[in-house]
């Protein structure tokens, strides 16, 4: 596996990140330290909003039948959580392989209360349920009253959604008083979907309202579709959102002052994408007095966010300077 991307690119470099990224960062961090309880915090986080089903099917597994598969399963999750905390490099978003482990779990749980049909007698999972549904409806009800309250969330899909979310999770109440606990886990897991689809849409929306880089890539776009995809470069690398909001395939990436004087007298009149805050972190200004700037991402008001620019490269008659570090 570790000889593909060698055949596919031609060059050791994805593999020297592989083992950087997979081996090193493992036994030797050189980032990304996160204290040793930060998968307690960060995997309840992911599960919402099954957290408390899920924690409830792990303590229904000790009567689980010795089965394999449930076996797996259970060892599965067990060993994600232990490998990840004791890798010596850890961050929020790397538990989240444990994820469909305990999905299946909570959903085996689910499956288990349904069969076990209506019981006078109130057990665990009864009341967690009872607690996911009661979450759901204040959920919706939260929607629906966020416009009124904070009009910068306002969005017309909330008036629609959060009425039908508050419903779900009101029915699923009624529906568990009632003894029927198919109907209860049907009905809530409709408004779950709901208030997914509900995040994944006008959340998106929302988190976008007041933020440049998208507007900087669609600017972008039209120069590098333009240009030879070999005389464009990004330097010092790019992020996951500037690459997603370019969509523009894959672009090379200089990470050196050295690497950079190289591509810019290989390709004049090329382009450059870069970080102009990674620019002053590196002193590398003075080099960069050659070049040309086209387009800037206008300042957001989230200080920590990157602000890129677009550079041409200088022509062949105007050499380059050399590197400063």
């Amino acid at each position: 596996l570790l000889l593909w991307p060698v055949a596919a690119t031609g060059s050791w470099l994805p593999v020297q990140l592989m083992v950087t990224e997979n081996i090193t960062r493992f036994f030797r961090p050189f980032d990304h330290k996160d204290p040793v309880y930060t998968y307690l915090l960060h995997t309840p986080v992911f599960l919402v909003p099954w957290t408390l089903v899920a924690i409830a099917g792990l303590w229904d597994g000790r009567r689980w039948e010795r089965d394999r598969r449930k076996l797996w399963c259970l060892f599965s999750v067990l060993g994600i959580f232990v490998f990840f905390t004791l890798s010596g490099s850890r961050r929020g978003y790397y538990i989240l392989p444990i994820v469909p482990g305990l999905t299946l779990i909570a959903g085996k749980a689910v499956g288990d209360w349904i069969s076990r049909g209506p019981v006078k007698a109130k057990d665990l999972l009864s009341f967690v349920i009872a607690v996911t549904a009661s979450a759901v409806a204040a959920a919706g009800l939260a929607a629906l009253a966020a416009p009124f309250i904070a009009p910068a969330y306002r969005h017309y899909s909330l008036f629609l959604a959060g009425p039908a979310v508050m419903a779900a999770g009101l029915a699923a109440l009624v529906m568990l008083k009632r003894g029927s606990r198919p109907l209860a886990a049907t009905t809530l897991f409709a408004g779950v979907v709901i208030m997914e689809l509900l995040v994944l849409g006008a959340g998106t929306s929302i988190a976008e309202r007041g933020r440049t880089l998208k507007a900087f890539c669609n600017e972008v776009r039209p120069h590098v579709a333009a240009a030879d995809r070999q005389r464009v470069a990004v330097f010092l690398g790019a992020t996951a959102s500037l690459i997603y909001y370019l969509d523009v395939g894959c672009i090379q990436s200089v990470n050196t002052p050295a690497e950079l004087r190289t591509f810019g007298l290989r390709n004049p009149g090329g382009l450059l994408i870069m970080d102009v805050s990674m620019m002053r972190l590196f002193k590398t200004h003075v080099y960069l007095k050659g070049l040309t700037p086209i387009l800037l991402q206008k300042t957001e008001k989230d200080d920590d966010e990157e602000r890129f620019a677009l550079f041409r490269f200088p022509e062949a008659e105007t050499p380059l300077p050399p590197p400063t570090n």
